[in-house]
């Protein structure tokens, strides 16, 4: 695939997500515009937050708490979408999945309300990580564990969190294996997987102050198929919602390359 061919996928497959997922109208616009082959994708996204990670620090080195979480959430919001299907980089991409990782920690405990660091381990060595968000002012809320899909990670899920914060849920969104920083423990595989539900699962009974008898799993793209498959795994069930998401792979041969070529990648496929 060319490097203008894999341009136009991308764009073409993902441009309401990028929107969905809180990329303003204007970033998106001016990133696509410096974006002439798949060669200028991770620099031009990278810039992009450069910017919003410089307007944070100015504005933590002003004091200003709130609007200093705004940007750094931001800025790790679009290295999300630089490291997007960097397949022929795996060093670049890791190392911008890490930078991300990084400045959403910095901004995440100047969230209105905080996001807490959660690392939950399951099978020895292994982790599942994810970010914990409590409604103020609401005893026991019910819980929602959010689940990123394929070319998806936590972070991402900062954009969906308010709509259930709003309403007074808690959310847990969370990483399993192959999926942002879970990936760097474990590879992608649906038992795998499972387990990582399941320590999900056993953790949330010990999370303070939340209702882990009323708990709704909820993925979005691939992660709506693994919610589908592995919710089940926590105990409190009381739904599962699947958004946009296959309900299982026997269409794989039907999506577009791109897809194909990330989904190899994901689960570490030689082609």
């Amino acid at each position: 695939m060319s490097g203008r061919t894999k341009v136009a996928a991308v764009v073409e497959n993902w441009y309401p997500r990028f929107l969905a997922n809180g990329i303003d109208w204007f970033d998106l616009t001016r990133t696509l515009d410096a974006v002439h082959d798949w060669a200028d994708w991770a620099d031009a996204w990278t810039a992009t937050a450069d910017r919003y990670e410089a307007l944070g620090r100015a504005a933590l080195s002003d004091g200003h708490r709130v609007t200093a979480a705004e940007h750094l959430r931001r800025a790790a919001l679009t290295l999300q979408f630089a490291q997007f299907v960097l397949t022929e980089e795996p060093g670049r991409r890791r190392a911008l999945q890490r930078r991300m990782a990084g400045l959403y920690g910095e901004a995440a405990p100047l969230l209105d309300p905080p996001a807490t660091r959660t690392t939950i381990r399951y099978g020895g060595h292994r982790s599942a990580v994810g970010y914990l968000r409590l409604p103020a002012g609401v005893a026991r809320p019910g819980l929602v564990v959010l689940l990123p899909g394929l070319e998806s990670t936590k972070e991402q899920f900062s954009t969906y969190e308010p709509f259930f914060l709003r309403r007074g849920l808690a959310t847990l969104s969370v990483e399993g294996p192959g999926q942002g920083e879970g990936a760097e423990s474990a590879p992608f595989r649906d038992a795998l997987y499972a387990e990582a539900m399941a320590a999900v699962g056993r953790a949330i009974g010990g999370i303070d102050g939340v209702d882990g008898d009323r708990v709704v799993v909820v993925g979005t793209s691939f992660g709506g198929y693994l919610a589908l498959r592995h919710g089940a795994e926590i105990p409190g069930l009381h739904g599962v919602v699947d958004i946009a998401g296959p309900y299982d792979l026997r269409s794989f041969d039907d999506l577009q390359e791109v897809t194909r070529e990330g989904f190899r990648d994901f689960v570490g496929a030689a082609g």
